[in-house]
Order: structure tokens, then C-alpha cells, then sequence
């Protein structure tokens, strides 16, 4: 209970960093798609939903950062290059 919760408040902090957001969002999916998992094996369906939507609203995050993540990655690929 405490390491996710941990993991949940450094990953919405992380949120706050443009450089981070996309690894946060893809870091708390993870946790979104465990609780969605957890709530339809022990829970009504319903109380499912929560969580669901907070990982359609991750996916919307991860993938408005998506640009940063993607310069970075053409950086790191030219600077190989040019070794």
C-alpha cells in the first residue's frame, strides 16, 4: 500500500516536469491498468470505471508530451551517428 502510493506521488510530481511527463504517464498507467485489473477481480465493475478514465486521461498527457520525447530521441540518435 505505501510503495504505491510512493510510486503514485512521484509520478504525478513527475507530471509537472515536460521532460518526465511521458515516462510519468506511461509509470502510472501501469498503476491505472493494476487498479482497473484489481477492481473488476474484487469490486463491482463499476467501481472500475475510475480508474479507466484516469488512464485515457494518462494516455492524453503521454501523448501530448510525445514531441518532446520524440526530439529527444532524434538527439540522442544523430549524436550516435556522428561517433
Amino acid at each position: 500500500m505505501y510503495v504505491i502510493g510512493l510510486v503514485e506521488v512521484v509520478g504525478a510530481i513527475a507530471l509537472l516536469v515536460p521532460r518526465l511527463a511521458p515516462y510519468a504517464a506511461a509509470e502510472l498507467g501501469g498503476v491505472m491498468i493494476g487498479a482497473t485489473i484489481t477492481h473488476l477481480m474484487f469490486d463491482p465493475p463499476a467501481h472500475a470505471a475510475a480508474p479507466v478514465i484516469l488512464l485515457g486521461l494518462l494516455f492524453v498527457v503521454g501523448w501530448a508530451r510525445r514531441p518532446d520525447f520524440l526530439r529527444k530521441r532524434e538527439v540522442l540518435k544523430t549524436s550516435r551517428q556522428s561517433i
